[in-house]
């Protein structure tokens, strides 16, 4: 099925290596002296989101729910602001450089405007009350971590890590459409290469960036649930 997919008119613009490409260059680009110098100040009058990331088919949209059922929590159900903020400065400044090197060309004020239009597009995606809590539920948003530090410093990562034979299966076996990423679970050696990429881009992000964050097991939350949600 993954042969004959590849085939297709949508998965013949796609490009897996192009995506793994952009995972190198955020490794590169982001350093701890960028994040230091880049990220906008911290004002703890602003609220600030949660991004609720992790490899796809690591167990996000189970834990999603979990805390979705909270009545004060809301989740981008993988409508994330982040994305769109992102392609939004592509399209704007990433003519001549692509992300995330024209992020050298940003002003403060330019990610000030960029994380008041997060605001924007989150308003639309969900009902945020004042005392809500918005997750921006999206797994691949793991390789954009350095983006979102960029934006709110001091928000909180919730990463969702699962057994990589597991996971690297899963996606060779589900059929997710067509992009970029998804390109690379067409075959099992590149979705064991992509794995080995973006949660190296993860191992990397942990040294270098200011935002807090906490991770959990899916086979822990399958197997001790309370417990687990309780962390």
């Amino acid at each position: 099925a993954n042969r004959l997919a590849s085939d297709m008119p949508e998965f013949k613009q796609c490009d897996g290596r192009r995506y793994l490409k952009n995972v190198e260059a955020c490794r590169d680009w982001f350093t701890s002296e960028i994040i230091a110098a880049r990220s906008l100040p911290f004002d703890n009058k602003s609220a600030t989101p949660v991004f609720f990331v992790g490899f796809p088919r690591s167990g996000t949209t189970l834990m999603e729910q979990i805390l979705s059922a909270h009545p004060d929590v809301v989740t981008t159900a993988e409508k994330s602001p982040l994305q769109h903020i992102r392609e939004h400065l592509t399209r704007r400044f990433g003519n001549n450089r692509p992300f995330p090197f024209f992020l050298d060309d940003l002003s403060t004020e330019h990610l000030m405007e960029a994380q008041d239009l997060f605001w924007e597009d989150a308003g639309r995606v969900v009902d945020l009350t004042p005392n809500a809590i918005l997750i921006d539920k999206m797994p691949l948003n793991i390789v954009d971590l350095g983006f979102a530090n960029l934006l709110f410093p001091h928000a909180k990562v919730v990463v969702a890590l699962r057994d990589p034979m597991d996971v690297c299966l899963s996606c060779f076996m589900q059929n997710f459409g067509a992009s970029d990423a998804m390109a690379n679970f067409l075959d099992i050696e590149t979705t064991d290469n992509a794995y080995g990429r973006v949660m190296g881009l993860w191992v990397h992000y942990k040294k270098v960036l200011t935002l807090p964050f906490m991770e959990y097991r899916y086979e822990d939350l399958v197997q001790d649930f309370h417990h687990t949600t309780c962390l």
